[in-house]
Parts: C-alpha cells; sequence; structure tokens
C-alpha cells in the first residue's frame, strides 16, 4: 500500500508543482550576527545548509496565518488541531514540533514548559519575515535541534500607518491597525490585532467504528472557537555610537479544545497569555570593524489555564494551570582578521522554569522546575577566491542544570549537548547572468528533553521524567543552478528562475517520541533508533514581476529502525511526500494566485494500522490595489475549491483489507473544514 500512495502523490505533484517567491524581506538589522548574507527571498544554501526565507510584510492584506506560509518550504509541515486559528505547530523533516527551535529576534520562545511553539499564538501581521533552517544553524541562534530552527523577525517596514480589516466563513475575523515613525528619537513600531473564529464546519464522522459505514454521518464542528490578540512595540535608537534595539510583545488567546472528530470534547478549553521583552546594543557599522561585539537581554513569561471538567480528554477532571518564564543574557563578540575570514562566538546564560500547579483533583498540589543553562561556541567561516568557496567550522556546548520538585519527588539531572558542525559551498561563476552553486555540511546534535516531554500536562500527555537525551548525526549535500535571460538581474523585462535540490541522511537515537496508548493518552517515549532521510526540491521563476511561478516537494522516508515490531515501520505523522506551490500573475492594479498544498497518505499509530487518507487543496485569491487615497488593498479567496473533505483509504480488517471513507485530517488526525470563503480590506491612512 505504501508503494501505491508513493506513487500517485508524486503524480499529482509533478502536475501541480508551481509556486510563488515573495520580494526580499525588509531591510532593518535582525538580532542575528550581521555576517550573514543578508535576507533574500527564496531559497538559498550556503556551506551551513539550505534556508527557506518568506516575506511576511505584506501577509496582513491577506487571510493567511504564520502556519499557512510555512507551508510553502520544502519539508516543512504544520500540525494542527485541525481548526482555522487553533493550535498550529510546525515539523522540519520529520521531526517532531518539540525537535524545533523557535527563536524571535534571536531569543527562543519555546523554553521551558513551551518544547514545542504554538504558532497560532503569535499573529502573522507582527512578524516581518522568517527564515527556515533545515539543517546545521549558526551558534548564535542556539544548539541545533534535529528539526531545525524558524527564526522570526518582527516587521519594521515603511513608516504611517495601515488598518486592516477581515472576514469570511466559519464566523472569522480580524482586525489590525500599526503606526511606524521616524524621529529625533530614533525609529517606533506599535502594532496591534486581534483575530478570531467559531470553526463551525461540516466534517465527515465515522463514529469512531471505521470498519463500520452504517453509522458515518456529516457534523458540524463545535468547540472550536478561538480568540487571539496581540500588541508589539518596537523602539531602535542611535545613541553614542551604539545602536539600541528594544522589543516588546504581548499575546492572550483562549480556545476550545474540541477533541477528534469521532469523539468530540465540548467543555474542554484552554487560555494562555505571553509577554515577551529584549534588548540588543550593539555598534553602529558592526559589519565594517574589525572586531565588535554585542549584547542581549531577554525575558519572556507564559502563563496556561487548561480546563476539562467533564474528563472529556484526559485521564480525569482538570483544572490545571501552569507558569513559565525564561531569561537570557549573552555576549555576541564578531572578529574580522581578514577580509575572507569572520569569527562568530556565543557566550550566553539561559534560566528556565515551569511551576505546575493543579487546582482541580489536586488542590494543594505545586511543583517547581527549574533549569540552567551555560552556552559557548564559535563559528568561523572563510571565504577565499572572491568568495565563490565558503568554509566553515563550528562548535558549541550547552551545560545544563535541572532540578525539580514535582509530586514531593526532588531530584537533579546535568547535561553537556554538543554540536559541531562543518560544511563548504561553492560558487564558481558569479558574473554571469547565471550561476550554479553547490554544498556539503555534516554535523551532530544532542538535545536535552524539554519540561513538557518530562513531565506532560497531567491529562492526555503523559511525561517521563527518565527520558533520555536525543543524539542526531548526518549530513547534507545539494545544487541550485539559477538563471536570467536577456538583460542584466537588475533590469524588470527578463525570464528568471532557480532550481534547488537537497539530500538529507539522519540518524537519530533515542527519538523522543509521544505514544498513543488504549486509553487515549499520549506517553512520551524513547525510540531506540530512527532513520530520517529524503530529497527537496524547490523552484522559482517567472517573468519581470508579472508573472511569479515556482514549486517545492519532498520526500521524506522517516523509518522506525529500534528493536521490536514496529521495526522498519513508518514513523507516524509523517507523509512520504508533501508538496505547495502558487502561481501569480499581475495586470496594472490586480493580481490573480493559484495555490495548491498537499501530501500523501500516513499514520497516526506506529504500527501502521492506521492511515489517514492523502490530501490536495486548490485555493484562488484575486486581489486589487487601486490608486486612489489611502491605498486600498481588497483581497478575496476562495480555499479548498473543490471541498474535498474526504478520501477513500485501504483499512486492515482481520487478514483482508477494506477501503472505506476516512475524514482528511492534519497530521494529528484532526478534521480539516471544506470550502471556505475570506475578505480582506487593508489602508493605508495618509498615503495619498
Amino acid at each position: 500500500m505504501r508503494s501505491t500512495r508513493a506513487s500517485s502523490t508524486l503524480l499529482l505533484a509533478v502536475c501541480v508543482e508551481l509556486a510563488s517567491v515573495r520580494a526580499a524581506a525588509e531591510g532593518e538589522p535582525t538580532f542575528r550576527s550581521q555576517t550573514r548574507a543578508g535576507v533574500e527571498a527564496g531559497e538559498s544554501i550556503d556551506a551551513e545548509g539550505p534556508q527557506t526565507v518568506l516575506d511576511l510584510s505584506d501577509v496582513a492584506e491577506s487571510t493567511s496565518s504564520l502556519a499557512d506560509e510555512l507551508g510553502a518550504a520544502p519539508s516543512t509541515s504544520v500540525v494542527r488541531s485541525g481548526a482555522l486559528g487553533a493550535p498550529a505547530f510546525v515539523s522540519i523533516r520529520g521531526a517532531d514540533p518539540w525537535q524545533v527551535r523557535v527563536v524571535l529576534d534571536g531569543v527562543p520562545l519555546n523554553g521551558a514548559q513551551s518544547s514545542s511553539f504554538d504558532l497560532s499564538s503569535l499573529p502573522v501581521e507582527l512578524v516581518g519575515s522568517v527564515v527556515v533552517h533545515r539543517s546545521n544553524v549558526h551558534v548564535q541562534l542556539g544548539a541545533p535541534l534535529p528539526g531545525g530552527v524558524l527564526e522570526l523577525q518582527t516587521r519594521f517596514g515603511r513608516s504611517g500607518a495601515r488598518v486592516t480589516a477581515a472576514g469570511g466563513s466559519f464566523g472569522t475575523r480580524r482586525v489590525s491597525a500599526s503606526e511606524q515613525a521616524s524621529g529625533g528619537l530614533g525609529d517606533l513600531l506599535v502594532s496591534a490585532v486581534y483575530s478570531g473564529a467559531n470553526n463551525r464546519f461540516l466534517y465527515f464522522d465515522d463514529g469512531a467504528t471505521p470498519l463500520n459505514t452504517d453509522d458515518d454521518r456529516s457534523a458540524t464542528r463545535r468547540n472550536a472557537h478561538v480568540d487571539t490578540g496581540g500588541l508589539l512595540v518596537r523602539h531602535l535608537a542611535r545613541v553614542a555610537g551604539w545602536r539600541l534595539t528594544s522589543l516588546a510583545l504581548g499575546t492572550v488567546d483562549t480556545q476550545g479544545v474540541p477533541g477528534l472528530g469521532a469523539d468530540p470534547a465540548l467543555q474542554t478549553s484552554l487560555s494562555r497569555g505571553r509577554l515577551f521583552a529584549a534588548l540588543r546594543a550593539e555598534p553602529d557599522a558592526a559589519g565594517q570593524r574589525a572586531a565588535s561585539v554585542a549584547g542581549l537581554l531577554a525575558t519572556s513569561l507564559e502563563l496556561q489555564r487548561y480546563q476539562d471538567p467533564a474528563s472529556e480528554l484526559g485521564l480525569g477532571t482538570q483544572d490545571e494551570r501552569e507558569r513559565s518564564w525564561l531569561v537570557l543574557a549573552g555576549v555576541r563578540p564578531t572578529l574580522r582578521p581578514h577580509d575572507s575570514v569572520v569569527i562568530d562566538g556565543v557566550l550566553d546564560w539561559t534560566g528556565e522554569g515551569y511551576r505546575p500547579d493543579d487546582q482541580g483533583r489536586r488542590p494543594r498540589l505545586a511543583g517547581l522546575v527549574r533549569r540552567d543553562t551555560l552556552a559557548g561556541g564559535a563559528q568561523a567561516t572563510w571565504s577565499p577566491w572572491g568568495r565563490r568557496l565558503e568554509l566553515e567550522a563550528a562548535g558549541r556546548a550547552d551545560v545544563s542544570t535541572t532540578r525539580s520538585d514535582v509530586d514531593g519527588l526532588a531530584t537533579r539531572a546535568s547535561d553537556v549537548a554538543w554540536s559541531p558542525h562543518a560544511g563548504v559551498a561553492l560558487e564558481p561563476w558569479q558574473d554571469r547572468d547565471w550561476s550554479v552553486r553547490g554544498f556539503a555540511s555534516a554535523g551532530m546534535a544532542d538535545r536535552v528533553p524539554g519540561f513538557f516531554e518530562l513531565y506532560g500536562d497531567r491529562g492526555a500527555t503523559v511525561g517521563n521524567p527518565d527520558l533520555r537525551p536525543e543524539h542526531r548525526v548526518g549530513y547534507d549535500v545539494g545544487l541550485q543552478f539559477s538563471g536570467a535571460r536577456g538583460a542584466a538581474a537588475a533590469e524588470r523585462e527578463r525570464v528568471h528562475g532557480a532550481l534547488t535540490w537537497v539530500f538529507f541522511d539522519r540518524r537519530v537515537d533515542d527519538l523522543i517520541l509521544f505514544v498513543q496508548t488504549g486509553l487515549g493518552a499520549a506517553v512520551a517515549q524513547n525510540i531506540a533508533s530512527a532513520a530520517i532521510r529524503g530529497h527537496e526540491l524547490a523552484f522559482a521563476g517567472g517573468w519581470s514581476d508579472v508573472v511569479r511561478l515556482g514549486a517545492t516537494w519532498s520526500l521524506i522516508d522517516a523509518i522506525d529502525r529500534s528493536d521490536g515490531p514496529e521495526h522498519g515501520s513508518q514513523l507516524p505523522g509523517r507523509p512520504v511526500h508533501t508538496f505547495a506551490g502558487s502561481a501569480a500573475t499581475t495586470w496594472r492594479w490586480l493580481e490573480l494566485e493559484y495555490r495548491v498544498d498537499g501530501n500523501g497518505e500516513f499514520y497516526v499509530d506506529r504500527q501502521e494500522r492506521r492511515p489517514m487518507p492523502a490530501r490536495l487543496e486548490h485555493d484562488v485569491a484575486l486581489s486589487a490595489r487601486p490608486t486612489l487615497p489611502w491605498k486600498p488593498v481588497l483581497r478575496v479567496e476562495l480555499r479548498n475549491v473543490a471541498d474535498a473533505r474526504t478520501e477513500r483509504v485501504e483499512l486492515p480488517d482481520g487478514g483482508r483489507s477494506l477501503v472505506v471513507d476516512r475524514a482528511i485530517a492534519d497530521f494529528v488526525g484532526q478534521p480539516l473544514p471544506g470550502r471556505a470563503f475570506y475578505a480582506n480590506l487593508t489602508l493605508y491612512p495618509g498615503d495619498r
């Protein structure tokens, strides 16, 4: 069945590989080192490995979310709970969400209890660009995890005001406003956003009896509502030859937790609030100095309350309150002993804390978990031969001490996580309209279990304090060809395109995986050995700014290599094929865009007995930008044009297979909505 699935999905992928790549992201400096090449839209490869850069500066003019945009990157999938605006977590190259680091302006967001970061809790209007690192990462972005890094950068666009209002199917609504001003006191950005939806969409309900079709029906999704708000303040000032960048971000969201489609939860809810602040200081023109040093100070606080009064999802009634916090202080020196040599360093201290407090079943129970990490490392980059050749070597060590006192049990553990890597990139021709660039990189990384994996949520997710750290080793190789016909790259009337191919191979020992039990709970376990390898293809091109085309397609083979009955089976929640693409054309002040994305069949269990169907979704959008005062932008979108909600799959039934309908679902089995319509209006008051 796996070979049939792969062949059919590959055929679909070849037919629909069209994608657009946005223009370059904002030019403001980011919190990461300026020694790397600037943010460039599209696919790029260097000695570290492949990256995808997505410009989100215009996403506020659509109804897309941060999770929607990430689907355009190769080997990048979003794990949702089914509903629009509901919790969404990113998976890169088959890694679980807690194996992906998420950083905002260089500061980690998934520390302490938040081992994985919910993308829905950060409104996309507050983000200017995102870099998806799928392999090794710069030492200043933290220890590389098996799933790579999402490097989010706050929006710092043009001066002036922007106001947006949107609405559409399933009670979707959104309003946002921002103002950016420059003056003698520096550059200031203030942005606020609210979004919500009731998500009462129809889905296919098999009555929790997939082999019995007599009780199949269409049902309305309930308790899937979500409301999210966010406020961002960012200030950039120049004082006595220094650049001081300060950032404050607050988000709050409340939502229902609907459970699986066939077994809905009608009273379960989740509420969260997050405060985040950061300050960075670096000398002006740091990229031109022989030696410079930047300082970083950041802190975050997260409050969460999970309620399950009717014991619909967990192992009993719950009213769980959690508090987690993170403090980061560090220095980032940079040396340039030669025009072709850059040495970056990092010395960070991170303190994380997590305090659970169950107000339901055990009102007197409280706990405290604390982790202190001291990290040090360096990365050297040598670019001889007119920068046609790039050699890179890096090493980082994270020494952590974890102290816990939960349920009356006091423990202490110390771990050292090593993460060396090296790579080479070669681009022999840089003075022509076309170029060929190749790279190879290799590295290893350790990952200490997060608090969520160690202690769970005291309900449907059960932690395991005896988890061992993960260890990953692997390599990447790739080629990129790009070219333009007719004139220099800066000229508008030209045909251009770029094709990128990457192969990667990862071996992970003691992989941490949440495994479903017969009681409906998920328990954290170490998988002794796993192999994750695959191919990635990305194309971007078009004609001037009139037509934009492209494609991404990934083949990932994620196999359980541990001893036992699961040996050789596909790891759950990881389809073999994923693809995404779009085509856009512009005529005067109108833009028409077509998008498609999908994936092949996958399993939600380790025994390959619970397959979920392949998915193929088509979306169309029309944008109008008339030359009127306030520069209005009106965009209307129709998603899932074919209203695809079910697909037929083969289920094992004793010694035979039975073909039945199943709801098209996300990678954890939550049903996805059908056809939907949205409209978005953006105004720029003051622009004439």
